[in-house]
């Protein structure tokens, strides 16, 4: 029975490890989380991270709203052919 259940569970691993494979935005997602690491050791003070605290990340996310806001406009121009 574990067995099954573990060559069930390393399937499904395979199938997400091939999905992940094939985004041709990967490259994107792995900086990010780089980013977020570099960034969460690098701000470290007193044995407290200055970068993942909720306050921050509603800021950052807050501040990049609005370059979202921007791209969504720009998508919707440019697929109409209005460039």
């Amino acid at each position: 029975m574990s067995e099954e259940r573990n060559a069930a569970s390393s399937g499904g691993m395979r199938r997400a490890y091939l999905g992940l494979r094939g985004l041709q935005e990967i490259g994107v997602l792995v900086a990010l989380i780089t980013l977020c690491v570099v960034l969460t050791f690098t701000t470290v003070e007193d044995h407290h991270s200055k970068f993942l605290t909720s306050l921050n990340l509603m800021q950052v996310a807050r501040q990049a709203s609005y370059y979202g806001i921007m791209a969504v406009g720009m998508v919707f121009v440019i697929s109409m052919g209005d460039h």
